[in-house]
């Protein structure tokens, strides 16, 4: 007789293994959609047919009374697929948009919102930095965020921006679709922005100074739909930062103009 039953686990998994916590699972998984409905008895005897025929998917871990040995797989004598197989739905009003959100800051290109809804994901806009992106994250539930200085956040891999893991998603894109991302990017139209400083002695409330409001909503109804202006101050400086999108560059360099020349008139 043997003195171990079983199979031993590998040193990788037996370190995730040992890693793994009640507040810490160490779990490997995936979210798939689906254009048509699936019949749940099809899948269930399509995996069956296709994984219950490999040992390692009908067994369990053990972890052996004798020092000096690892975790082993053994069979599992009570394995039953429908221990594992579970229906679940989301609860109301559950559909595609509460498993699709995206938080970035109002310094994002408008590019950006108008690509996400076409596609069906909320786009929702924050104050600017990192630290108001991953509140509005974990508020809402968003597992992806980030700024327009190139900072992305992962919340089911990291809790901060972090450029490796960035650059990882990016190629493993890339693998999984098998295009350049010369190609990718096309799915989003990077719109013209154009970004102006004034310098200014005092930073009182923007309504409460009618040529300013007056050119913020002048210029904001100009640009309709297809564009946005956002005024606001440097938290750090005395600067009035001002941001104008739109679909012709040289339309909102004449409008970031106007509004600069208001605002260094009344406040510089």
């Amino acid at each position: 007789m043997a003195l171990l039953e079983g199979k031993p686990m590998s040193n990788v998994d037996a370190a995730w293994l040992h890693m793994e916590s009640p507040t810490n699972l160490m779990l490997i998984s995936g979210v798939m959609s689906f254009y048509e409905k699936l019949d749940f008895s099809e899948l269930k005897e399509l995996i069956e047919d296709r994984l219950l025929p490999f040992e390692r998917f009908r067994q369990k871990v053990v972890i052996p009374s004798i020092p000096g040995f690892g975790p082993r797989w053994v069979d599992d004598p009570h394995f039953n697929l429908r221990s594992h197989l579970q229906r679940v739905a989301l609860p109301d009003p559950g559909g595609q948009k509460e498993l699709q959100e995206m938080v970035s800051t109002v310094m994002s290109n408008i590019g950006l919102g108008i690509s996400l809804r076409s596609m069906g994901v909320q786009h929702i806009i924050t104050d600017v930095g990192d630290r108001h992106v991953t509140e509005k994250m974990k508020s809402v539930g968003a597992i992806l965020g980030g700024e327009n200085s190139g900072h992305m956040i992962f919340l089911n891999h990291h809790t901060t921006g972090d450029g490796m893991l960035s650059a990882l998603q990016i190629l493993r894109i890339m693998q999984s679709t098998r295009k350049p991302v010369s190609e990718l990017k096309k799915i989003m139209t990077v719109y013209p922005q154009t970004l102006m400083n004034v310098a200014v002695k005092e930073k009182p409330d923007f309504d409460s100074i009618p040529e300013i409001r007056n050119a913020i909503k002048f210029v904001g109804e100009k640009l309709g739909d297809q564009g946005r202006v956002l005024v606001r101050y440097s938290g750090t400086q005395n600067l009035c930062r001002i941001m104008v999108e739109g679909p012709v560059q040289t339309e909102i360099d004449d409008y970031c103009r106007h509004l600069s020349e208001q605002i260094s008139k009344t406040l510089g």
